[in-house]
Parts: structure tokens; sequence; C-alpha cells
């Protein structure tokens, strides 16, 4: 392709997940896997944001559902969550109608395109979201995405982390207390033993 002002030839479509590509959240095949009543989560995530809020601690009511799953973890009511599960409860995930056959066909459409083709115009597709990464990795929709933005459990923590008594080595490899360098405490303020589970920010695959 002749080199001129506007080299970019890829578009990129950047899609949500939840209620964008499917009709539900993406959890509720995993808490269907371990018999969470979903409403009750998410009433009690809300409430917890809210009693946050009123002690003067900032939580993001787009990923503070992390800080509650991880104390479920915690606290047995999903116990042994690791990456495998949650692909396992990925392959779930119900889609809405046309997907996820319409992102191969639109980027087929686009290679069609003879003044497309003529410039080297593709079209690739992104999912960004605050949820878990591994199920959108393990549902249907995974082979036809560039790439995925989102939430997970760390295998390791970062190598800083080792030996200072951090890192629980008696847990399994899979562990969803640690964010390696990604992981913060939402309520990093709050005195001990007010202190939730740590979340980690979305990062790239």
């Amino acid at each position: 392709m002749a080199t001129t002002l506007f080299t970019q030839n890829i578009i990129a479509c950047i899609w949500d997940f939840d209620k964008t590509l499917i009709p539900e959240y993406m959890q509720t095949p995993l808490f269907r896997r371990f018999g969470i009543v979903e409403q009750d989560f998410w009433h009690e995530t809300n409430a917890l944001i809210e009693i946050y809020r009123k002690r003067g601690y900032h939580v993001s009511g787009e990923n503070g559902y992390l800080n509650h799953l991880l104390t479920c973890v915690m606290h047995g009511k999903l116990r042994g969550l690791n990456n495998r599960i949650l692909r396992e409860c990925g392959r779930e995930i119900r889609f809405y109608p046309g997907l996820p056959e319409f992102f191969p066909a639109a980027r087929e459409w686009v290679q069609e395109k003879p003044e497309f083709a003529r410039h080297e115009i593709k079209l690739e597709h992104y999912i960004v979201s605050t949820g878990l990464a591994e199920m959108v990795r393990g549902s249907a929709i995974a082979p036809y995405v560039d790439g995925i933005w989102g939430c997970g459990i760390h295998r390791e923590p970062c190598p800083g982390l080792r030996g200072t008594g951090v890192r629980d080595r008696g847990r399994g490899r899979d562990r969803p207390d640690r964010g390696g360098d990604r992981q913060h405490h939402q309520d990093a303020r709050a005195v001990r033993d007010q202190q939730r589970a740590p979340t980690r920010t979305p990062r790239s695959t």
C-alpha cells in the first residue's frame, strides 16, 4: 500500500459486554454454578458501596462488585474459584440473537468490498469490560475478537511481593485475591478490620 498522509487502515470496533452483547450479566452462570442468588449478590454489592460512601471511601460502582466477589471466595461461597472455572462458566453465556455470527460476518463484509480492499482496510473487534476476562475468553464469541480487556485472577503476585508476607503459599496457583502490580485496595483508608478483599484494575490480554 502506498504511503499517504492517512496510513491508518484498521477500523476497530470496541464493544462493551454485559447488556450490550449479552442480555444479562456475565456472572450469571458463575452464580448458578455455586448456588448464589444473583439478586442478593447485586443488592449486597450496592449496599456495600453505599456503606463505604457514608464512611468516606470512594468505591466505583462499575467494579465495586469485585470486592464482594472476592469476599465470597474468602468465606467459601465461591470455594476453589479459578480461571478454569471462569472459562467453563463462560461457555454458558447466552448472546443476543445474531451473535457471535455478526462479528466474522462484519469482518468479511469489509474484506470483500473492493474499495476497502484497495487500501487494505481491515475490521477488528475488541471487548472492554469491567467483567471477568476469562469468562469472555471461554465464551462463544472469543474466537472472533482481536483483544479482550477485563478483570481477572492473577496466578502469581509480581516478583516484588515474594517473601514479604503478602503471598499466601498455602493457596493454589490461581489466586483471586492477588493482582500483581495492578492490585489495589478500593478501601485502602479503612482500618484493618474494615478492609475487604483487594481488586484489580482491568488489564489487556
